[in-house]
Parts: C-alpha cells; structure tokens; sequence
C-alpha cells in the first residue's frame, strides 16, 4: 500500500488504475522503493560479469614471466643486502681475530659474487622480456 493516489499510479504497472492506494490489476502492483541500501549499484556491478572478467588486467605470458623472474631478483638482491650487513659486521666485529676476518672476507666475495650474477639475470630478464613483449608486424 502506497501513501498517495500519485504514487499508486507510478507504481502500478502495465496500465493498472488506483483504487483507495492499492492497484486494482491483479499480479501488477511494483512495491515503492525503499531506502537506497546500495544492493541496486552492486547488481549493476554484477551485470554481465562473465562477458565483462572479473577485473584482472590481461597480460602476456612473457610479461607475467618477467614480473615474476623480476620479482626473483628483488628478493635475491634483498638477499644480497643483508649477506653484505652481515659480512661487514662480522670483519668490524673480527678484533684481530684471523680467522672471523677470514669468514667476514669469504662472505663478502661471495655476496659480490652473487651481486654480479643477479645483475647479469636482470638484465638479461629485461632484454628478454623486451624482446619477446614487442609487437611483431606482419607486412
């Protein structure tokens, strides 16, 4: 039941009349709307979701390959830092011991070592994946 005669006719559909706030068709009356619980934007949102996606960014195999392998390499040059922090606090730590400057040294050339080859893959990584993300042009 509607509160006005001008509302039951905006709410009476396929033609219904009004009778005393009540549309007089059967199976025709169309409920006033109630207040905006936002359920209506995210059953629009929801709409033709399967001819939409679901969001996710299209990307090429060769790309995702290289933010992963990217992704890698930050974590071993992270990986890198701390080797570094470490070998450097045990030589500052050594005292004149020769066998922990011994081990402090041997930490830090290898985490030089492997500094080197991260870079070495980055860049590879880069050139690849540069190389494969391009455009080819069929003429």
């Amino acid at each position: 039941m509607v509160s006005s005669q001008e509302e039951c006719t905006r709410y009476c559909v396929n033609g219904g009349s009004c009778l005393s706030g009540t549309c007089t068709e059967p199976n025709t009356p169309v409920a006033p709307a109630g207040p905006d619980t936002g359920a209506q934007a995210v059953r629009d949102k929801l709409a033709n979701i399967a001819e939409r996606g679901v969001g996710f960014p299209t990307v090429s195999a060769a790309t995702l390959a290289g933010r992963i392998v990217r992704a890698a390499l930050v974590l071993l040059g992270v990986i890198f830092l701390v080797l570094t922090i470490f070998g450097g606090s045990l030589f500052l730590t050594a005292g004149g011991n020769e066998e922990q400057v011994k081990k402090a040294k041997a930490v830090l050339i290898r985490a030089a070592i492997g500094l080197v080859i991260v870079l070495f893959a980055g860049a590879m990584t880069q050139f690849i994946t540069g190389f494969l993300s391009r455009a080819v042009v069929v003429q």
